[in-house]
């Protein structure tokens, strides 16, 4: 998949959770490379963007941490039960060693699972992890 249907892929997945979910699920995202040890934001988007270089490294530290553990493959997806605050709530893997990351900045992921709409805003989550599977992204060094 090309970076810009990337892009309109997760778009159109917030708008669904959104819808499903109630209210707002995930209000922050990036697309980070991990190819280079210490990671590369490729793409941002959230209230945060003007502060977002300055806390984006020690934010990134335990979800880097949890990354690094395993050996995943596109589509392969993960949640941080135990995020609080900005700390970054889910990840799903869209090519070797790239990752789409979700956040909500004011909620932990105990926080989001209160809402009975999260069952629900799971299916848009896993159908874009599909189709990541199916079709990784594929990036330009």
């Amino acid at each position: 998949m090309d970076f810009n249907n990337a892009l309109f892929r997760i778009q159109e997945c917030l708008e669904r959770m959104k819808i499903l979910y109630g209210e707002q699920m995930f209000d922050e995202w990036l697309i980070i490379d991990f190819r280079e040890h210490q990671g590369k934001a490729l793409y941002y988007s959230g209230p945060r963007s003007g502060e977002f270089d300055s806390k984006f490294r020690s934010e990134l530290d335990g979800l880097k941490g949890l990354l690094a553990e395993h050996d995943y493959q596109p589509g392969n997806f993960e949640f941080a039960r135990l995020s609080v605050s900005t700390r970054y709530d889910a990840a799903i893997t869209i090519a070797p060693r790239i990752y789409l990351v979700f956040n909500h900045t004011t909620k932990g992921m105990f926080q989001i699972r209160q809402n009975q709409g999260w069952i629900n805003a799971l299916v848009p989550f896993l159908e874009l992890a599909d189709k990541f599977q199916r079709d990784p992204l594929t990036v330009r060094n």
